[in-house]
């Protein structure tokens, strides 16, 4: 009976040291990212953009992953752009090319209620930001794998970002210039691969679609949000010809201050309490497509 207790005791504890473990960046994966521009008002989605592994970098005797862009979506023509990351035990360390400054990108070691502090890069400047690591929770995926997830909350604003074991931001990935707040609002992921193997779809991708899939500037064109009143003292009325699943409110350094799911084709939104400047409302549509407009608030 001793011997017994004493195999449960030590299952027990191989169970809770594996679920401790941090999965590392995985050298087969795949990050699908999206892309965007404004144009006469309509945000318009560019062809996604396919970032892989596709060497490693020793620096003076630290290895790191070099990630690459690989054409356009299904294409694996190497791009001139990439960048350098490693880990080490949970942290994951970026630099923009060899001779950068190697900064902090993720930190998988934080327990609910650490700090933690990450470089950022607004208007051109590294800043770095701290948030609070509010809830880790085991998310099953889409392709039935299971992962921790971070859920970390932003000291400054009320706002929180989300964080999964080797894949990195659930809406940013590996580039984006930095996990949260950045002025760069043109990047987002849409999904994730592994051994060409599709694994999960983030943003506003439903799982299961092909996440190389395009909206045409055509389509969108045809769509255009209806804002009203603009210039606007409080309420904002949101109109547009799809149901919009996601509505946000940016600044213009891309800071999200209002997110909402109206689920439904018109939305208010209430700005009394905003200060006055020039703001951007970005509709996420069902359909997969982004519509944005400028907002003035008196």
């Amino acid at each position: 009976m001793k011997n017994i207790l004493i195999l449960i005791l030590i299952l027990c504890l191989k169970k809770a040291w594996t679920q401790q473990e941090i999965i590392p960046i995985s050298q087969d994966g795949v990050w699908i990212m999206g892309s965007g521009s404004f144009q006469l008002g309509v945000w318009t989605l560019d062809a996604p953009w396919r970032i892989g592994i596709t060497d490693t970098v020793n620096i003076n005797d630290t290895l790191y992953l070099q990630f690459s862009y690989l054409g356009v979506c299904t294409d694996n023509t190497t791009l001139n752009e990439d960048f350098l990351l490693r880990e080490d035990s949970g942290k994951y360390y970026h630099k923009d090319n060899i001779a950068a400054q190697e900064e902090l990108w993720f930190d998988f070691t934080g327990e609910v209620g650490d700090s933690i502090w990450l470089s950022n890069v607004i208007n051109s400047q590294i800043e770095f930001t701290p948030l609070i690591v509010s809830a880790i929770e085991v998310v099953t995926l889409g392709d039935g794998s299971q992962r921790r997830m971070w859920t970390l909350q932003y000291v400054d604003f009320e706002e929180t970002e989300q964080w999964i074991e080797g894949i990195g931001s659930t809406e940013w990935g590996w580039k984006g210039y930095g996990p949260g707040n950045t002025a760069d609002i043109n990047l987002w992921l849409r999904c994730y691969y592994e051994n060409e193997l599709w694994v999960d779809s983030f943003t506003f991708i439903d799982p299961g679609t092909n996440c190389c899939s395009i909206v045409g500037v055509q389509e969108l064109e045809q769509a255009r949000l209806n804002l009203y009143p603009n210039p606007t003292t409080d309420q904002l009325n949101v109109e547009c010809p799809s149901s919009i699943s996601a509505l946000e409110l940016v600044d213009i350094t891309g800071r999200r201050i209002i997110v909402s799911k109206p689920m439904s084709s018109r939305a208010t939104l209430n700005l009394d309490l905003l200060p006055q400047g020039c703001y951007y409302i970005i509709a996420i549509l069902d359909s997969g497509g982004r519509l944005s407009a400028k907002v003035i608030k008196d």
